[in-house]
């Protein structure tokens, strides 16, 4: 594969994982709804986190880019 090949490649993981992480998102709030307790919203926190961190080594591959 030539250079962009492979950082097409590496983007599409990133944006793959972010995405999975959005749908369970939608899943959560989903489900915090159904339960009827604000407290399950809560549950979404850490796949905020997770999405937050997931965005971030995202960014830092492309600055890292030559």
């Amino acid at each position: 594969m030539n250079g962009l090949e492979t950082i097409h490649d590496d983007c599409l993981e990133y944006e793959l994982q972010i995405l999975s992480s959005a749908e369970e998102l939608c899943n959560r709030r989903n489900t915090a709804y159904r339960s009827g307790n604000v407290q399950e919203f809560k549950n979404i926190i850490p796949l905020l986190d997770s999405i937050k961190q997931d965005a971030e080594l995202f960014k830092e591959y492309l600055e890292e880019l030559n």
